[in-house]
């Protein structure tokens, strides 16, 4: 069916002013994007000023003693802003200028939001809720804590235990999961028996007398050598005999932390260990810490029956500047 021309030139006109539309409009969509795009800068902008102001000026007072704890002139800026540059300063502040800062979050509501943040249904925002609530006192912060020992998370468990370490009491349920807990017997955990060892030392050295499965003994050994407590370095040495592969390691580079006497004597004997991946750790060891002394034994492991023994000890050689003296067989790969 031949179409007549009125209705050819319509149906031309209608296309055109179809097209005419669709362009007007993806130009306005443009445009508008383009609008958006430069007011989302100009915020961003905007806001960047407002947070080194703001930055510039927490620095300013808390350098400055004599100045009002009040920081009256603190611009507007967003909560969790706020948080992070709270919790980022206090790492670098101690004492007084601490709590300088727990007084400042707590008039701006931070401490308010951070024991909401406690209860949210991500793992990640409780554990960084309960870490960030270390610089805070009162009884209000402690309830909240010990409530989160109980936190299905064991990562939020971990991180509401370290921080109760910093208030000024000790809870008595705390010591009571560090016991039992599993949580506290995850590698994670080493971070709290490091905080435990230098904030309550008779603390963790009753617990870490006391027998214990290895799963918490060896985060426990890491972190005494850590925190440097030398008193309990021949525990450590009667450890590197221990039966457990696990124990024997922790013990040894626990000695290594605190730059022992017998620390090299017991890493000669993690050389040969029975088990391949103790062997292929303390050639690892050697050469990180550029332990020269033991470059011997470490090309006896060039020969070594495991082959990741073998390639561990190739590279050891080669950090400490021998790799001239490899077999050209002596690195095969696992």
């Amino acid at each position: 069916m031949l179409l007549s021309a009125p209705l050819v030139d319509a149906l031309s006109r209608l296309i055109w002013q179809l097209t005419l539309v669709l362009v007007l409009a993806a130009l306005l969509v443009l445009l508008v994007l383009v609008l958006r795009r430069l007011l989302e800068e100009l915020r961003r902008e905007t806001l960047a000023r407002r947070q080194a102001h703001a930055r510039r000026l927490l620095l300013e007072r808390l350098r400055d003693p004599a100045a009002a704890p009040g920081f009256p002139d603190l611009p507007e800026l967003p909560a969790d802003y706020l948080i992070e540059l709270v919790d980022e300063l206090a790492q670098m502040v101690r004492g007084e200028g601490r709590e300088r800062l727990a007084a400042l979050g707590e008039r701006l509501g931070l401490l308010d939001r951070l024991l909401r943040s406690l209860r949210a249904w991500r793992p990640g925002l409780r554990v960084e809720a309960a870490r960030r609530l270390a610089i805070y006192r009162g009884e209000r912060v402690v309830r909240a804590l010990c409530r989160a020992l109980f936190d299905r998370a064991p990562q939020v468990r971990l991180a509401a235990a370290t921080a109760l370490l910093d208030q000024d009491g000790l809870p008595v349920d705390l010591l009571h999961h560090a016991r039992h807990d599993p949580a506290f017997s995850r590698p994670g955990a080493i971070g709290f028996w490091q905080r435990l060892a230098e904030t309550r030392p008779d603390a963790f050295l009753r617990l870490f007398e006391e027998p214990c499965p290895v799963e918490r003994r060896v985060p426990m050994l890491r972190a005494a050598g850590v925190a440097g407590l030398t008193h309990l370095a021949e525990r450590m040495i009667a450890d590197t005999a221990a039966p457990e592969p696990a124990v024997r390691r922790a013990a040894v580079m626990a000695l290594l932390d605190l730059k022992h006497p017998l620390a090299l004597d017991a890493l000669a004997r993690l050389l040969a260990d029975p088990d391949p991946r103790l062997r292929a750790d303390a050639v690892v060891a050697v050469g990180r810490r550029r332990l020269l002394a033991l470059l011997g034994m470490v090309r006896d492991r060039l020969d070594d029956p495991d082959p990741a023994v073998r390639f561990r000890a190739g590279e050891a050689v080669l950090r400490l500047g021998q790799g001239g003296g490899v077999p050209a067989g002596g690195r095969g790969g696992p």
